[in-house]
């Protein structure tokens, strides 16, 4: 038993419109795939930035307080830092 040509019409209009919403979420997806990478670069990147943004100032800050402690120090005492040799062990 063969049907109408409007029951196939019918089938081939439903049957595209399901590709149609099929190929839809196929986009949707691939476009939520490709902002969540975007999303995790971003966050990287401002990761990356704060980090060597915190090592920046911790060196200020050391050398800050190392320049502090330089200050404060007599001339005599930043040379008893310094390692004597022992130049009568150098000559022989």
């Amino acid at each position: 038993m063969k049907t109408g040509g409007v029951e196939d019409i019918r089938k081939l209009k439903n049957r595209a419109t399901e590709e149609i919403k099929t190929n839809q979420r196929h986009e949707i997806m691939h476009m939520m795939k490709s902002l969540e990478t975007e999303l995790r670069k971003r966050k990287e990147k401002e990761i990356m930035k704060a980090e060597s943004q915190a090592e920046e100032c911790n060196l200020v800050n050391f050398q800050k307080a190392s320049s502090a402690k330089m200050v404060g120090m007599s001339p005599n005492r930043m040379l008893s830092r310094i390692p004597k040799v022992n130049l009568h062990m150098m000559l022989r």
